[in-house]
């Protein structure tokens, strides 16, 4: 179906930052979910990436390798399927809180999403604002925040990020109500029994092996929550 969210994407790097999409990208491997987890390892910037969440807010854990040039690219023009911004608004509350706002259009003309974040390392910052050529040859705003900290060997820096269809304060309201520490195996744990819970309504009775799985795979998609990540 159609892409839904997506629309606020949080790169770790360490090295030079760039602000091209094009560019930062890397090769991955390691790839693991679950309900309620992900991670996967970034082999260009050696970080490990997990990611948890609830129903209005996400849980970051990176683990960085050794760095003087550690950090994140926060990306507010970068969406799932290139959808057109229309407005793009950043802040900076203090060295480890942002909060913003996003209205995009795609296959609804009224796409909007604000966001809270609390980073668990403070951070020194930029704010870009420029245009882009696209591979139509279009011009197209750019806004991203670069941040920047250094990291020891093993160093885990989290990532707490609220989200709302209204606006910041309910964003920090949600994320505040909903991830009130810094707890990753919590959160993880506690999202996995809510998909427990859900599934628990319902009970098969098959001795097939295919049959549940496409069961369950059905239910996945029924289930599982859009901005769960």
């Amino acid at each position: 179906g159609c892409p839904e969210l997506g629309a606020l994407l949080t790169m770790a790097t360490t090295g030079p930052l760039t602000v091209d999409y094009r560019e930062y990208g890397t090769s991955y491997r390691d790839e693991k979910a679950s309900p309620g987890y992900y991670s996967v390892f970034l082999d260009r910037y050696k970080v490990k990436a997990e990611l948890t969440a609830t129903k209005r807010a996400a849980l970051h854990r990176y683990t960085f390798p050794a760095s003087d040039e550690a950090g994140f690219i926060l990306d507010m023009d970068y969406s799932i399927q290139h959808q057109t911004n229309m407005d793009m608004k950043v802040d900076v509350v203090s060295d480890t809180e942002i909060k913003g706002y996003k209205l995009t259009e795609y296959w609804a003309f009224d796409q909007q999403i604000s966001f809270y974040a609390k980073f668990s390392k403070p951070f020194t910052y930029q704010i870009v604002r420029d245009t882009l050529t696209d591979q139509n040859g279009k011009m197209q705003p750019r806004c991203k925040v670069l941040l920047s900290f250094k990291t020891k060997k093993d160093e885990q820096v989290m990532v707490k990020m609220g989200i709302s269809a209204v606006d910041t304060e309910g964003a920090k309201k949600n994320l505040d109500a909903e991830i009130p520490a810094w707890d990753f195996e919590k959160v993880r744990s506690d999202a996995r029994q809510a998909w427990n819970d859900y599934l628990s309504k319902i009970d098969v009775s098959t001795s097939s092996d295919t049959d549940r799985t496409i069961f369950y795979t059905a239910m996945y998609h029924t289930a599982i929550s859009p901005n769960l990540f």
